[in-house]
């Protein structure tokens, strides 16, 4: 994305485009800003080593799939496929030619053609590539043609596949050539900005006029990784929400309370609300879906999809209620006229409840999950636990990694002191405790067991390390 910025916009420098990871090894010297690794490639971009990225930090990627609606990238599959296998976030991006055809028609060449999505954590919303065009600044389009062709372009994805897709430009473009709309703020800004310097504290000085805030930052078309170097504002966590149709949780109650929706409120599309501990999240998806997500899997749903705008509700009666655009009710927990000050909370161990006057009227049955699985991280005060939820293996906000059963530590990393710290299983299969510095400070040594790993709390209170066929390959031997 960006190879029409240098030579257009006033406020990023002429530099060449990087094609090759040797290429970014030269430019590695600049500081990344702020926010979570990624980058942006294209057909320019071949023979990319995934894995070597991944270990360097990258942790998303976005994809060229189609220009216009007569154009597909040769190097699509093997990109978006590679960035994947290698444990990345990826998602395919579109380069818009509005003076070609209508935005309509470009919307559906693209989503025919590499530029779908699904809620599985793993999918970045489609991206629409908006820049300076090859017959002008603007494409020869005034203001509000520009606006009502971003506008179809939108609309068609989100009627296509359940999701707005996210919008790349730079400022200068955007408020030049949509004058400086301010109707694209439900989907996801990507600003193309270069700094001649960076810190760790850097962040984009203006941004497209709809946005008050933006989600990813393609920060340099110089490195250090192929193509553009990007980041993304905020952690893993928040990306995996990005990519499952929700965005940053809006509600966060105390310690032990969950994350709570008050009677007569409403959670919009691609909102969410997060346990208190961060490890559960409610997404009311841009699909329709209400989902619970937990220890980077599905956890329990409404099956309400295929209802792009439905909301979900918090009665004041104490009905918790899915209503789609046309306020037809598609789901609800039937506990209208059950008590008074109703709420719905979602606790630390992943169970979706309603609570009034009258205590827990309701509640989803689908408590926690006992299961980690690769690619896949453990906090401070975030838990696994046995399928009776008796026995728990807790990552302490201390930093050390424990088995309780009874109220009794029966098998822990001895790491405690290191704050920050988090346990992660890769996607190599090794089940690794990093410090806040990211340094390695226990580890199950089975970096050998491949993709698919997960590592579960048996009903016996042992730790078991699986490979994908199932096969046992680390235990913490604290069976009952």
């Amino acid at each position: 994305m960006g190879s029409t910025i240098p030579s257009s916009d006033p406020a990023a420098a002429a530099v060449p485009k990087l094609k090759s990871l040797a290429q970014a090894k030269v430019a590695a010297t600049k500081t990344w800003p702020a926010g979570l690794k990624g980058l942006d490639v294209s057909a320019y971009q071949t023979g990319i080593n995934w894995k070597t990225l991944y270990s360097q930090g990258a942790r998303f990627a976005y994809v060229k799939a189609t220009e216009g609606t007569g154009y597909q990238s040769s190097q699509f599959a093997s990109q978006y496929n590679g960035s994947y296998a290698a444990g990345m976030v990826r998602g395919a991006y579109h380069f818009a030619t509005p003076n070609t055809s209508t935005g309509t028609a470009q919307a559906t060449y693209f989503v025919a053609h590499g530029g779908g999505w699904s809620p599985d954590g793993r999918t970045l919303p489609p991206l629409l590539d908006v820049e300076y065009g090859y017959n002008g600044t603007c494409w020869g389009l005034s203001q509000s043609a520009m606006v009502k062709w971003i506008s179809d372009f939108s609309n068609t994805v989100l009627a296509k596949v359940g999701t707005r897709p996210a919008i790349y430009a730079t400022a200068n473009w955007w408020n030049t050539c949509t004058g400086s709309s301010k109707a694209f703020s439900a989907n996801p800004f990507f600003v193309a900005q270069y700094p001649t310097t960076t810190t760790s504290s850097s962040k984009p000085a203006t941004l497209g006029a709809s946005w008050s805030k933006w989600n990813f930052w393609q920060w340099s078309s110089t490195g250090p990784f192929p193509g553009d170097s990007d980041v993304f504002n905020g952690t893993a966590a928040s990306l995996t929400l990005l990519a499952r149709g929700g965005g940053t949780p809006i509600s966060t109650a105390g310690p032990d309370a969950g994350s709570t929706l008050q009677g007569a409120k409403s959670l919009q599309p691609g909102k969410s609300i997060e346990s208190s501990n961060g490890q559960y999240q409610l997404i009311m998806q841009t699909d329709g879906n209400l989902v619970v997500y937990g220890n980077g899997r599905w956890i329990w749903q409404t099956a309400t999809q295929h209802n792009p705008g439905a909301r979900l509700e918090m009665q004041a009666d104490g009905n918790f209620v899915v209503y789609s655009k046309a306020n037809k009710a598609l789901w609800n927990t039937g506990t209208n006229g059950a008590g008074s000050s109703p709420k719905a909370v979602l606790q630390s161990n992943g169970d979706l409840q309603v609570v009034t006057s009258r205590g827990v009227v309701w509640h989803n049955g689908a408590s926690g999950s006992s299961t980690l699985l690769s690619n896949t991280t453990l906090k401070g005060g975030q838990f696994l636990h046995d399928p009776t939820g008796l026995l728990q293996a807790i990552m302490q906000t201390d930093g050390n990694f424990v088995v309780y059963i009874g109220g009794k530590a029966k098998f822990n990393t001895h790491t405690n002191g290191l704050k920050g710290a988090t346990l992660i299983l890769q996607t190599d299969g090794n089940l690794v405790l990093y410090d806040s510095a990211h340094k390695a400070r226990w580890n199950t040594n089975t970096y050998h067991a491949g993709a698919g790993c997960y590592l579960t709390m048996q009903s016996d209170g042992t730790l078991v390390l699986r490979n994908k066929g199932g096969t046992a390959i680390w235990t913490s031997n604290t069976h009952v």
